[in-house]
């Protein structure tokens, strides 16, 4: 009986560890090894978590749903946090509102004949001097961005060319140049809003100095919260609950907890030679 114990123990550790370490086809997800992933960036600066993780210097989040945690984030900001609000959708723009910022987007992706990455769905835009960020990075390689519009303080961080341009219907279009990226200040820190959080996927992040800026966005300790991504997948709602449960656990308990189950198991087959021994 004990050898069956153990076994399952041994296969049920296995399969949660391999579960936690699966790949992802969820859209702009730090498993996603796919041309619409996250991965890279999770290699280059983004420690991805799926609970909010306060301690970090900057956090990211790609708002795929509602977002409940406002009063954390801005307390986490008004500290002297960097909030970095990636997207230009509802959920965006609804936490954006709950963190008391009034920003809005405007609806149509920008384009650029003439000043652009590979073509003109990939538009370039200019990354200013700002005091929220300080960068090497100069030019930026979108792909599906929206204008902002901020109404309040904030600093712009990028713009796009006076050349881009965005359809409004009929056969009309509005010329830029468009906000991309701007520095809303809250208290000692800031939240940064950029209406395009494909600048940062696995096929984008490479173009231009998009992997630069992305490391200067970063600082020191940065986390992507991912609880905002689509996608339940067992692999994910592994990783969510291994994560709530070593939530107030530092890094290296954390290796240790997924390794708990692999010692009970090591223990119980231990025991299980024992009583063979005993028994002969």
């Amino acid at each position: 009986m004990r050898h069956v114990i153990a076994a399952a123990a041994l296969v049920a550790a296995l399969a949660l560890i391999a579960l936690y370490y699966s790949g992802s086809d969820t859209p702009y997800g730090p498993h996603n090894t796919a041309w619409n992933g996250y991965s890279m960036a999770a290699r280059t600066c983004l420690r991805p978590v799926y609970y909010p993780d306060y301690n970090a210097d900057s956090i990211f989040i790609i708002p795929m749903n509602p977002i409940s945690e406002e009063k954390g984030l801005e307390g986490f900001v008004v500290g002297g946090g960097r909030l970095v609000v990636l997207g230009d959708n509802e959920y965006a723009a609804e936490l954006l509102r709950g963190l008391g910022i009034n920003a809005s987007f405007i609806n149509g992706t920008i384009t650029d004949t003439a000043f652009n990455a590979l073509n003109e769905d990939f538009p370039l835009a200019i990354v200013l001097n700002n005091p929220a960020i300080t960068s090497n990075a100069t030019v930026l390689a979108l792909y599906g961005a929206e204008p902002i519009l901020v109404n309040g303080s904030y600093a712009a961080v990028a713009e796009t060319s006076e050349l881009s341009r965005i359809n409004t219907g009929g056969g009309g279009a509005v010329k830029g140049p468009f906000l991309v990226a701007a520095a809303v200040p809250r208290g000692r820190g800031y939240v940064i809003i950029i209406s395009d959080p494909a600048i940062f996927m696995n096929s984008v992040i490479g173009l231009r100095d998009n992997e630069e800026f992305l490391q200067s966005l970063c600082g020191g300790r940065a986390v992507l919260w991912a609880s905002g991504l689509r996608g339940d997948s067992p692999s994910r709602l592994v990783r969510l609950a291994m994560g709530y449960a070593a939530r107030v656990a530092s890094t290296p308990w954390r290796y240790a907890f997924i390794a708990a189950p692999l010692l009970v198991a090591a223990i119980l087959l231990n025991s299980n030679r024992g009583g063979s021994r005993d028994e002969s």
